[in-house]
């Protein structure tokens, strides 16, 4: 019987739950307004994995929601739940309207202005770390300024304390500050005229100041001096005072002028040296030859005695001697004689000795004699050993460009030429054995417009015995000359190594 309950029971509860389920499928559309949400299956019915098979529910949990479709829904509505049940509304739109903005005076912004609250990250630097927890972020300098401030000298200090704190500097009387860019100025002021430098004037000795502006070495009395001072001065006593006295003994000039050894200065006159040594003084006269030719002082201050020649007197009067010339002036001169008289140079009309010139090695010179329209000149060479044969030449006036030109014959022979060389050959291209020689006469007509035309002939054999006939040379040279006269002639060569030897002589005869 019990049985037939249980199972009557279920039976009835199976078809009330049924009838209700009907019920509420036919009234539920019915009883919820358009907006309501049903939950239902693709087909309308209850939906399929949220209840046992035939049957629905309205969703109380989000979780609850399976295939949901939306009773007649609108554009821009949205799933809320209302206590009851979820239902489909209208939906609220929410407009965010912050924006960031950096409020402070600098460049470097935390915030993207003019944006949603969009922010710069922290970046750390050099010397600089960052971190953060929960509520703060934390910027440490991590390479902070150890530096401290010391006052090294001992005067007053400037800094105070700590990370170099300083003092003020402070204007007192007669001071100006002026501060700068980079710097402060400190002018004394309301002193007028004030510019003391102290300086030692003296170049010798020693100095009383020592350096800056008027420091002063300490006076110290050494052995004999007393120090004393008062307000204005320093007195220095000599406290072992010289008490000889010098006394002029002699009946000559005095040496002692007075007082406490003063002793006269000796100046030495014309004509006198004065040497000091150790203990003397020695006096000497002095006399000098200042010209060019024979000397009349000798060594020791000796001078030479004058002695009259033929033709000659001397007369001794007071302050001079009167040197005389009694002899008869000739008034001619001729080729090879040396006019006599007083003034051989006024003899323009004949020849007269222009230079004379000897000497050794690779040149000789007769220079700077006076031009003469015709010149004859005479030269005498020997050559020297131990080198090459050398071949004699001349050149004018020193001119060693390539301004000459010559033509030679030697012993008779054809010509021989030669242009644009830089000098005369005598004997063309031949040169003269070691130990040999010869003589060389030359005319010239020496006129400055003019190129100059040398005719000259030269004879050579000095280094062999009369069983060899001497050699000749017949020679012409033209120097491209036209601005000046000839004044000097220099024997050079022009090939080999031997150089002229004792013997060598130029002579230069003149006349217009």
């Amino acid at each position: 019987m019990a049985e037939i309950n249980r199972q009557t029971s279920i039976s009835i509860g199976a078809g009330l739950f049924l009838i209700f389920g009907i019920l509420a499928y036919i009234m539920i559309p019915v009883a919820f307004p358009a907006d309501t949400i049903i939950l239902t299956n693709p087909q309308g019915a209850a939906p399929v994995s949220c209840l046992p098979s035939g049957g629905f529910v309205l969703a109380q949990n989000l979780t609850d929601l399976c295939d949901v479709v939306i009773i007649s829904p609108s554009t821009g509505q949205i799933i809320e739940y209302n206590g009851t049940q979820w239902v489909n509304v209208a939906s609220t739109t929410f407009n965010d309207t912050t924006t960031c903005t950096n409020i402070g005076t600098g460049t470097a912004y935390v915030c993207v202005e003019g944006t949603n609250v969009d922010l710069r990250s922290l970046l750390a630097g050099a010397g600089i770390s960052v971190s953060n927890n929960t509520n703060t972020i934390t910027i440490t300098n991590t390479a902070p300024d150890n530096t401290v401030c010391a006052n090294v000298g001992a005067g007053s200090q400037v800094y105070k304390d700590g990370e170099c704190n300083f003092r003020t500097l402070t204007e007192g009387a007669n001071i100006d500050l002026t501060q700068n860019t980079d710097d402060i100025t400190i002018a004394v002021t309301g002193i007028t005229g004030e510019s003391t430098v102290c300086t030692n004037l003296g170049s010798v000795g020693e100095g009383i100041y020592v350096s800056g502006n008027c420091n002063f070495k300490k006076l110290l009395a050494g052995s004999g001096i007393t120090l004393s001072s008062n307000g204005t001065r320093i007195t220095i006593t000599n406290s072992l005072p010289e008490a000889t006295v010098c006394n002029n003994v002699g009946t000559g000039n005095q040496l002692c002028s007075g007082g406490n050894v003063n002793i006269d200065t000796l100046i030495a006159g014309t004509g006198i040296t004065i040497s000091d040594t150790t203990d003397d003084w020695t006096f000497a006269s002095q006399c000098a030859n200042t010209g060019t030719g024979e000397p009349v002082c000798e060594s020791s201050n000796n001078i030479n005695s004058l002695i009259a020649s033929t033709g000659i007197t001397i007369a001794d009067t007071t302050g001079d001697l009167t040197v005389t010339n009694t002899g008869v002036i000739s008034n001619t001169c001729s080729l090879g004689i040396v006019c006599s008289g007083t003034n051989p140079s006024a003899f323009t009309a004949d020849w007269q000795l222009l230079c004379s010139a000897t000497g050794t090695g690779a040149t000789l010179s007769c220079s700077s004699f006076p031009a003469r329209t015709y010149l004859h000149i005479s030269i005498i060479y020997v050559s020297g050993s131990g080198g090459t044969a050398m071949t004699p030449a001349y050149q004018f006036n020193s001119d060693t460009g390539a301004n000459y030109s010559w033509r030679n014959s030697n012993n008779g022979g054809a010509d021989t030429t030669n242009t644009g060389v830089t000098s005369c050959t005598i004997r063309g291209a031949n040169s003269i054995a070691s130990n040999g020689g010869g003589i060389i006469i030359l005319g010239i007509e020496n006129v400055s417009a003019l190129r100059k035309i040398v005719r000259g002939n030269e004879g050579t054999g000095m280094d062999s015995s009369s069983a060899t006939a001497p050699s000749k040379n017949d020679n012409t040279c033209k120097w491209d000359n036209t601005a000046s006269q000839i004044t000097t002639i220099t024997l050079t060569t022009t090939g080999g190594t031997n150089t002229y030897t004792t013997g060598t002589q130029i002579s230069v005869w003149g006349h217009n």
